[in-house]
């Protein structure tokens, strides 16, 4: 057994019915993580997965909330907003800032991380393309005083005031469903569907044509006879 797989081993890390990797353990276990717990689930949008449209966005109302302290809900109304580091299914960490977004209608995790881990795991798609795909995301939060910014310069040590959880810094894991029971992937541009889709009748619509020719001309050569 090397060190990764000693680590994932150390702790008994749960995602339900979900199937994850030695090494996203042994990274959680190296991070010193909080047991994740599930805070949010959502079917993936064509907002969500276009290339020009780098944020993966939540209602307000969303459980999520819950995870967020005062002061990190105060961070993330900045315009600024808060980082927040993501793992996948495999251990691959992706960094993300995350706002609340117009008077708090929208929890938004944005950035080149979410477009690398749309990417990753192949669910990006055109501009102006559509995600016919049913494919889900699960948020499980947990915390992690690794991934703990440095404290503010004023020389505070941390806490509520400062914005600091004292165990630690919101991290995510994300793991992607595909409720279609297909390979993760991403939905063709519209245009090139109905393009399929018309040659296909065009092409049906000429065979049609070419049969009743033929019977036409069976009938008349039988009529002449």
């Amino acid at each position: 057994m090397d060190d990764r797989e000693a680590a994932a081993a150390c702790h008994d890390f749960k995602f339900g019915d979900n199937q994850v990797s030695d090494a996203l353990l042994a990274r959680l276990s190296e991070l010193g993580a909080s047991a994740p717990r599930l805070v949010d689930t959502k079917r993936l949008q064509s907002t969500d997965a276009r290339v020009n449209q780098n944020r993966l966005e939540l209602p307000g109302r969303s459980p999520i909330s819950r995870a967020f302290t005062d002061a990190e809900k105060a961070r993330l109304r900045d315009s600024v907003g808060m980082p927040v580091t993501a793992l996948d299914r495999h251990g691959c960490q992706y960094e993300m800032t995350c706002k609340l977004w117009k008077g708090d209608k929208h929890y938004r995790f944005m950035g080149q991380g979410w477009g690398s881990f749309r990417d990753a795991h192949g669910v990006t798609i055109p501009k102006g393309a559509r995600l016919t795909r049913r494919v889900a995301v699960e948020l499980w939060a947990f915390r992690s005083r690794a991934l703990q910014p440095p404290p503010p310069p004023e020389g505070k040590d941390g806490g509520e005031e400062s914005g600091q959880h004292p165990d630690g810094a919101l991290a995510l894991v994300v793991l992607l469903r595909d409720d279609d029971g297909e390979q993760e992937g991403a939905a063709a541009p519209p245009a090139e569907s109905y393009t399929s889709m018309f040659r296909e009748l065009a092409a049906a619509a000429a065979l049609l044509t070419v049969l009743m020719i033929i019977r036409g001309e069976a009938k008349r050569k039988r009529h002449d006879g």
